[in-house]
């Protein structure tokens, strides 16, 4: 993928986007200016070498990597509430399905549905992941997390070994209030209008080294003390 000068220079210029809030911004506004339909290839050629980088890469971990999946607002628009398929349930918007599956492509992961979505589905995942099938979203691995307590949910896999993970939801201030144990770079906040799209996976693949460690946010934490 070519080297975006423009953002390099700003970070040159402005820092790390994880301590400056507004860098992030500036990147953004950067990229709705430049991602045209010419680079959407150049992103998803991107994505491939992260993925094939990343099985080449002895991770010394067996633990796979876990998308902490909410639902609404994430893949149900709430401008489209009224939208229902075939099956009785809410419309996904398929540019955010598409983008679900480049991520856990990229990653390899497997899925923990934090929403209330999972609720009726704690003791039968299987029928659940039939049904995320349906609907087009790759899933290698399904579980059930906690909808009522998400951020302790994360953190209770955390500590027992599921230390490479990307929490997507559109409610994420549970999560900012544990942003030191979790880390700033492992929450993607969705817009619950538009939903997950390619700027998203700008995010992302920015940081796809941070997401993808096991010592993040631990190990920045040390190097900043």
């Amino acid at each position: 993928m070519k080297k975006n000068n423009i953002i390099s220079d700003w970070l040159d210029k402005h820092g790390d986007p994880e301590i400056d809030k507004q860098v992030e911004i500036e990147l953004m506004n950067i990229m709705r200016r430049q991602l045209k339909t010419e680079h959407t290839q150049e992103l998803k050629d991107y994505f491939n070498e992260l993925q094939e980088k990343y099985k080449k890469e002895d991770m010394n971990d067996e633990k796979p990597f876990i998308v902490y999946l909410d639902i609404d607002g994430v893949l149900v628009s709430y401008l489209k509430l009224r939208d229902f398929d075939n099956d009785g349930c809410h419309s996904f918007v398929p540019k955010a399905v598409e983008t679900l599956n480049s991520i856990i492509s990229m990653f390899d992961a497997h899925i923990c549905v934090v929403s209330s979505w999972g609720r009726n589905y704690r003791d039968k995942p299987d029928e659940f992941k039939d049904f995320l099938i349906s609907r087009g979203i790759i899933v290698n691995g399904l579980t059930i997390g906690d909808c009522n307590d998400r951020a302790g949910y994360v953190l209770k896999m955390k500590s027992e070994g599921y230390r490479r993970f990307l929490i997507v939801d559109d409610e994420v201030l549970e999560y900012y209030k544990r942003v030191e144990e979790i880390g700033y770079n492992r929450i993607l906040y969705s817009n619950s209008w538009r939903c997950l799209d390619e700027y998203d996976l700008v995010g992302v693949s920015r940081n796809f080294n941070r997401i993808n460690g096991n010592e993040y946010p631990e190990k920045l934490t040390k190097r900043n003390d």
